[in-house]
C-alpha cells in the first residue's frame, strides 16, 4: 500500500513538473535536478528488486510474474526520466 502510493506520487510529481518546464522554463531548473535524483533512487531500487529476483539459484514460486510487474513498473518511471533529463539538459545550455 505505502509502495504504491510512493510510486504514484511519483509519477505524478515528475508528470506535473515535465508540464510544468514547458510553461515556466529554466525557473524550476532546481525541482527539475531534485526530481533527477529522487527518480533515479526510485529507479534503482526497482532494479534491485528486479535483479534479485533474476539471481538466485532456487528461484521463488512466481519468479516470472514478478519479473514481468517489474519491468512494466519500471518502463513509465524510466520515461520520465530519461525525458526530465533531455528537458533539463536544454533548459541548461539556453540559460
Amino acid at each position: 500500500m505505502i509502495t504504491q502510493a510512493i510510486y504514484t506520487a511519483l509519477l505524478l510529481s515528475n508528470l506535473v513538473l515535465i508540464v510544468a518546464s514547458f510553461w515556466i522554463g529554466s525557473k524550476i531548473l532546481r525541482f527539475c535536478q531534485i526530481a533527477l535524483f529522487l527518480t533515479a533512487i526510485g529507479l534503482a531500487l526497482m532494479m534491485v528488486a528486479l535483479v534479485g529476483l533474476l539471481l538466485p539459484d532456487q528461484p521463488p514460486e512466481g519468479r516470472w510474474a514478478g519479473v514481468k510487474i517489474l519491468l512494466v513498473a519500471i518502463s513509465p518511471i524510466l520515461a520520465e526520466l530519461l525525458l526530465l533529463m533531455v528537458i533539463y539538459r536544454r533548459r541548461t545550455k539556453r540559460g
